[in-house]
């Protein structure tokens, strides 16, 4: 699983005192910025040094602020007409910052891609807008440079006017980034991380987290796109009725004040002996023109405001609505699914529910509410899996202690020793083990199949219990019949492991299918000449060729009624003689391999 939380950030919200600093901050060198060149005349604006400042350190949410207010406080006390462009200012905020965050500002040649980026939408925007409402060629800063290239007879005046501003904004957004990065790295390292403001109601997330969050595909619309919607048609509804009801008062406005102007014009004429009856209010078309400009002011102003909200809007809902719930779907998918595996391992299990209780979201609403159920859920979850777990191993203790018991007593009817089942589980631990390191049969032998093995092989000869004391202890070599009778054990074996199945669930069945492989087929053999079946080669389940070599090397170097134990030495001899006949030759080669740890069984 994924690392969620970013343990070298520290938990907290806004610092609301930080964004109060910086955006003040940030208005005012914005303002200084715009009076220092009014003031000697330099050919430049200068006026969004603060926003591109406060946007490096603080992010797109404070700088948008210092962009928005800084046209509004110009438009309050300096020009009317300044919000309108407000709408550009915040999109600087919000280029800024995505620069900022792609580490744009670090290589030369971005910076100068950036510049050209803002030169588009501070000086073809800005230049367009300035068209409408002033006119063309009014007073801005690029108006010398835009009379050289209009004088020069190969642009319009409206061509001339676009990249008179363009070239100009250019310059002007390069010299403040350069100035924006200047104050920025004046400011020491440690007090810059501190007033990045990130509006966490909740632990902070690492990158790799938040990117997979951002990369999941929902089912039909995201919750981030419904909010971008759901913003979008509140405040363009509200932009749009107010457009139409400002334009059409601004419209009658105008008539009116043209009528009633031209009325007090008469009277004056009449009491003063001047004919003025042939004056007239505004033309149709100059009515137009004016209601135009004033359209245009209100479009660009919304515009302004929609941007500003829309993004104040997606920044706050990320925080407070979509990071908190996608963070808790993620952690608490890796309860099922695609984690299921993983959450056997009870150490995994733990840290996703100290994952999950690390997050510390504090909404404040519905949504902690919602993190607060889930931990009591997760914490209980976690207790009950602890409980089956120890449950399971008090049974799984008991059911080995059972078959070790019960194998015992089989054996003990042949006058063998309880050494014989418990040796021969080692031996298949032991092959099973290195036929893992060597990679073979790797398709196979997962941790599953060797625990099953494992625990069955004791019940490999069950079937002996049907078998007569008579045949099981005889002295001497069985005779044919005998020899006969004595190899049934497999397939009694077999049903006897059946009937105990028939009573389990097959999901519970477990080790016993293994159990049942190993009673019926351990004493086939690779070339097909074993009992009962005949099978020869990968026909014989893994489990029984591994308790093939495993039984038969016990039995070779135990002493028997009928026979005296060999060597240990002779028996492994045996063993590589009968490899490719008897035995699977790489389950022999395994065994081999593995002398020193069998030799410390036999010993022991």
């Amino acid at each position: 699983m994924v690392n969620i939380v970013d343990d070298r950030k520290e938990v907290s919200g806004v610092k609301w005192y930080y964004l109060v600093l910086l955006v003040c901050g940030g208005i005012l060198m914005n303002i200084f910025g715009s009076k220092f060149v009014g003031r000697y005349e330099i050919p430049l604006y200068l006026d969004s040094v603060g926003t591109m400042t406060v946007s490096i350190l603080g992010g797109f949410l404070p700088g948008i602020f210092v962009g928005f207010f800084s046209s509004l406080l110009n438009s309050i006390f300096t020009d009317s007409v300044a919000i309108s462009y407000s709408m550009i200012n915040v999109l600087i905020a919000i280029l800024t910052t995505v620069f900022n965050e792609k580490n744009w500002f670090k290589d030369l040649f971005k910076v100068m891609l950036s510049a050209l980026i803002y030169g588009f939408v501070g000086g073809v925007l800005g230049a367009i807008l300035t068209g409408i409402i002033y006119g063309f060629g009014g007073e801005t800063a690029s108006l010398g440079f835009l009379k050289i290239i209009y004088e020069s007879g190969k642009l319009s005046a409206f061509q001339a006017a676009l990249l008179a501003d363009y070239i100009i904004d250019v310059a002007d957004k390069l010299i403040s980034i350069v100035i924006a990065l200047a104050i920025v790295y004046a400011i020491p390292a440690k007090f810059r991380a501190r007033i990045n403001i990130k509006y966490w109601k909740q632990a902070p997330l690492t990158r790799d987290a938040i990117e997979i969050m951002r990369n999941r595909k929902s089912r039909y619309i995201s919750l981030r796109t419904k909010v971008v919607i759901l913003l979008t048609l509140a405040t363009g509804l509200v932009a749009v009725c107010a457009l139409l009801i400002s334009t059409v008062l601004f419209k009658d406005a105008i008539v009116q004040t043209g009528e009633e102007t031209v009325h007090i014009a008469q009277e004056i004429g009449n009491y003063s002996g001047v004919d003025l009856s042939g004056i007239s209010p505004y033309s149709e078309k100059e009515t137009g023109r004016a209601v135009f400009r004033f359209a245009t002011r209100q479009i660009s102003l919304f515009c302004g405001l929609f941007i500003f909200i829309l993004a104040v809007g997606i920044y706050l809902s990320e925080y407070h609505l979509i990071l908190p719930i996608n963070t808790m779907a993620l952690t608490s998918s890796s309860f099922s699914g695609e984690e299921e595996d993983k959450l056997k391992d009870e150490a995994n299990l733990e840290k996703t529910a100290k994952t999950f209780k690390e997050l510390k979201i504090g909404t404040g609403d519905e949504i902690e509410n919602l993190y607060d159920s889930f931990q009591m859920m997760i914490e209980a979850h976690v207790a009950t899996v602890q409980a089956l777990k120890s449950r399971n191993e008090t049974v799984t203790a008991l059911q080995n202690s059972i078959i070790i018991a019960l194998a015992d007593l089989v054996e003990s009817r042949d006058q063998s020793t309880g050494e014989h089942v418990k040796n021969t589980a080692e031996y298949t631990k032991i092959i099973m083990n290195e036929m893992i390191k060597e990679g073979v049969y790797k398709d196979v032998l997962t941790p599953e199949f060797v625990s099953d093995v494992y625990h069955s092989a004791p019940l490999h000869d069950v079937g002996k219990i049907s078998i007569s004391d008579n045949f099981l202890n005889k002295p001497g070599k069985l005779t044919p019949e005998e020899f006969s009778i004595m190899k049934t054990h497999s397939k009694e074996g077999a049903l006897i492991i059946d009937k105990v199945m028939s009573n389990i669930p097959e999901q519970d069945a477990g080790y016993l299918k293994e159990a049942r492989n190993l009673a019926m087929y351990h004493h086939e053999r690779w070339d097909g000449t074993g009992y009962p079946m005949g099978l020869k080669g990968e026909e014989i389940p893994l489990s029984a060729r591994i308790m093939a070599v495993a039984d038969v090397f016990d039995a070779l170097i135990s002493e028997r009624s009928y026979k005296k134990a060999f060597p240990f030495d002779r028996a492994i001899e045996i063993i590589k003689e009968s490899s490719g006949t008897h035995f699977d030759p790489k389950v022999a080669d395994a065994f081999l391999n593995a002398l020193e740890e069998v030799r410390k069984v036999a010993e022991n």
